[in-house]
């Protein structure tokens, strides 16, 4: 994405608080236009300047239904 032009950022659980804060402030701030991340978001994050969420791969465990913190 960043070779079309579009500002990307990447989140994941890998990385540590420090981290997953300063990616989400550059992302607030307009610096990244575009987040990909994991289910570390799935709950609790709400930015009012999103207008497009695609769940591109649901996880799904054995035994377990995650399609719920999509929801």
């Amino acid at each position: 994405m960043d070779k079309l032009g579009k500002s990307c950022s990447i989140l994941t659980g890998n990385l540590n608080k420090q981290e997953r804060d300063k990616v989400i402030q550059e992302f607030e701030r307009g610096q990244s236009k575009v987040l990909i991340t994991t289910n570390i978001l799935a709950r609790g994050y709400d930015e009012k300047k999103v207008n497009l969420i695609i769940n591109f791969d649901i996880p799904m465990k054995p035994g377990k239904n995650e399609i719920d913190e999509f929801t």
